[in-house]
């Protein structure tokens, strides 16, 4: 593909010239290895130089990401992804809130670990971040401008900004390599709330798998409780009618509840012990 092709006018003309984009540069990010992970702290920490950083600094304040995720990660490919490490004596069970590419049922939930079984560790590692970002990026964009068509006002330009404005605002880059599935996935939810057209099986099919891919991307209630409300005020505000078609609140409700309902069976050996912990 030829530089000009993204300095040429009608590039940027084009429907989906943005979506495009977000997929190009998310095939060059895959191929160079990226990641925003600053476990190059953690090596760092050893006396190791080489920590194969060629931009920014690793940050000590994100270790929930280099002192307790990628480790995680690390073992579990180890282990070749099964749900105990092996290679611990004390056997503990990977099936924890943090999100991570074992080899069971939940699997079909998290799409961001499937490249973990088809190509090598270390650039899947690189599309686990960089689906996240182009899944953020894409989401939101598309949120913004479903949300704003009744208004008359869907504008990709404004939808544009106002996505890179929320994606480089300081919350967001603080805790992005922490908290970034649960941020990238919420506004497939409301995409899907917001696109409904008619009852139809598929439609409540597809809310409950993208709540689930949602609640498994990371199971941090505050969070999660938080982003429940975000979704309810964002309806509120800009599709009142969904709460007085009772048949579609209803349906669209459970549809919800079916995906977080896999999420509370798959961690139902956790759950009561987490409750006892300050988590």
């Amino acid at each position: 593909m030829k530089l000009s092709l993204f300095l040429d006018k009608s590039f940027f003309q084009a429907k989906n010239w943005f979506e495009i984009l977000v997929f190009c540069l998310l095939l060059i990010y895959i191929y160079f290895y990226c990641s925003p992970s600053s476990y190059g702290y953690s090596l760092s920490l050893l006396g190791i130089p080489n920590t194969g950083l060629f931009l920014g600094e690793p940050k000590a304040i994100r270790s929930d990401e280099w002192s307790v995720w990628t480790p995680y990660l690390q073992a579990v490919v180890n282990n070749d992804f099964q749900r105990f490490n092996s290679q611990s004596i004390y056997h503990e069970d990977f099936r924890n809130f943090n999100a991570l590419p074992l080899r069971d049922w939940a699997l079909i939930f998290k799409p961001q670990f499937w490249m973990f079984f088809i190509i090598e560790p270390a650039r899947a590692f690189s599309f686990y971040h960089g689906v996240l970002i182009s899944a953020f990026l894409v989401g939101w964009k598309r949120l913004i401008e479903t949300a704003l068509i009744p208004y008359q006002y869907s504008s990709s330009g404004a939808a544009i900004c106002f996505t890179l404005l929320i994606f480089y605002s300081g919350f967001i880059q603080t805790v992005w390599t922490t908290m970034a599935p649960i941020m990238a996935f919420i506004p497939w939810v409301l995409i899907i709330l917001f696109s409904w057209k008619q009852n139809s099986i598929g439609y409540y099919l597809l809310l409950a798998y993208v709540t689930a891919v949602f609640m498994f991307s990371l199971v941090y209630p505050p969070l999660t409780v938080s982003c429940a409300y975000l979704i309810f005020y964002f309806v509120a505000a800009f599709q009142k009618e969904f709460f007085l078609d009772i048949k579609r609140f209803l349906f669209s409700l459970l549809a919800c509840l079916l995906g977080a309902s896999l999420v509370i069976y798959y961690y139902k050996d956790i759950i009561p012990i987490m409750m006892n912990t300050v988590y």
